[in-house]
């Protein structure tokens, strides 16, 4: 077996030593035939052929013979090498579990809709006293929404959304009526909005303020 170098190139260990052995010996024989004028006269032939081929047998072929040996230990020495294992794969992230979608999610949905709507909503209406109240009423049903999580993962670990008669659980009714209570703001604040939209007067919806306040839902102090 021949070994690759960076570049590709494929190095052959008996041809490399009949070439060392040669060259080694080629100089001093074209010293030799020189020191001894055997380029001279008849011999001439002789010695050019005498430098061509007696390198090659004195040193060429002992080369030749080491090279023989090296590419054959190295041979034997590629097929005892043990194997590489394969690459281990590229650990994959596992794939995120599916969303639940049950009674007890529809429910926490139902109380989490109105108030992203609410932001939405109060986002275009003008800067304004009127504005403000209604950013800290929003804020305060928002702060509900934790506990309206808990609720609906209790539920769910009690009260699983296949078994049956799930309606008459309490946490289910008391989710179903804070549902009622988010969704009857979100409408008394989308009036309010459609108010301040045309005339954003503190004045004018002032009361309607307070009463509001004073009918939020309230799951936590409850618990």
């Amino acid at each position: 077996m021949t070994d690759r170098d960076p570049r590709g190139r494929q190095h052959n260990p008996v041809l490399t030593g009949f070439l060392i052995g040669y060259g080694v010996v080629f100089l001093p024989f074209l010293l030799l035939l020189i020191i001894s004028g055997s380029f001279v006269g008849g011999t001439a032939v002789i010695s050019v052929f005498a430098l061509l081929f007696g390198p090659a047998i004195v040193g060429g072929l002992p080369g030749l013979v080491i090279g023989g040996v090296v590419m054959a230990v190295s041979t034997v020495g590629e097929r005892r090498r043990p194997a590489l294992p394969p690459p281990m794969p590229a650990h994959r992230p596992l794939p995120p579990l599916p969303p639940v979608n049950d009674a007890w999610s529809r429910l926490l949905a139902d109380c989490e809709g109105p108030v992203w709507r609410c932001d939405q909503a109060l986002a275009q209406v003008p800067p304004s006293p009127a504005r403000d109240w209604l950013g800290q009423i929003v804020a305060t049903m928002r702060a509900e929404l934790p506990t309206a999580r808990s609720l609906a993962e209790t539920g769910r670990r009690l009260h699983p959304p296949r078994q049956p008669r799930l309606t008459e659980h309490p946490l289910y009714r008391r989710l179903v009526a804070a549902a009622a209570e988010f969704s009857a703001t979100e409408r008394r604040i989308g009036e309010l909005i459609t108010q301040l939209m045309a005339q954003p007067d503190l004045k004018r919806v002032d009361s309607q303020l307070q009463l509001l306040e004073q009918q939020l839902p309230h799951l936590r102090q409850a618990d």
